[in-house]
């Protein structure tokens, strides 16, 4: 019974380490969410792969992964606190600026702000958060649309997860959004 048992646990392991295998974030991107508290819930369905992102010049991403059946890119960056950074002091200014710098400068490009209600904070772990939509200048992204939720925990860190896609319908969008929570240091 304790043989089968335990047969059952390392077949379980050894699955589930297969999975995982396939989009495992790289080493430095794993010691930033150590360092920053920070969890991820990576997707294990849809045929979701980790792939490199060229050094872009708008916007750093630490680990992307994206899903041809779903047909969504997401892009992960995280910041460690910094007494002098403006990114921990005013994450809402910072976010702000980003955002000017991300969006397309086209007449009819808008961008929209969310506000994250305090309960869903709250289960996320962080003190301050909010989503963005908006359409990222093609340096960025050839993508049509982003959508941008910013987390912060102070003093462990600032979360970006940027979901790119073309079609703003998808529903595989509203399933991907909230794959990175803070925990307790």
């Amino acid at each position: 019974m304790v043989c089968k048992r335990v047969f059952s646990i390392v077949m379980a392991y050894m699955a589930v380490s297969y999975l995982f295998a396939q989009i495992a974030p790289p080493a430095n991107f794993v010691s930033l969410m150590q360092s920053a508290g920070v969890e991820l819930v990576l997707p294990l369905d849809a045929g979701y792969k980790a792939f490199n992102l060229d050094q872009n010049e708008f916007q750093p991403c630490q680990f992307a992964i994206h899903s041809r059946q779903e047909k969504l890119e997401i892009r992960y960056w995280i910041e460690l606190p910094d007494s002098n950074s403006m990114a921990f002091q005013a994450p809402q200014v910072y976010t702000s600026r980003l955002l000017i710098h991300l969006a397309s400068n086209d007449d009819d490009a808008v961008i929209a702000a969310h506000a994250i209600s305090p309960e869903t904070l709250s289960h996320l772990g962080a003190d301050w958060g909010k989503t963005f939509f908006f359409r990222p200048k093609t340096a960025f992204s050839s993508r049509r649309h982003c959508q941008l939720t910013v987390l912060q925990r102070q003093p462990q860190g600032t979360v970006y997860v940027f979901l790119l896609f073309d079609d703003p319908n998808n529903p595989a969008i509203s399933n991907r959004e909230l794959g990175l929570f803070f925990i307790d240091k």
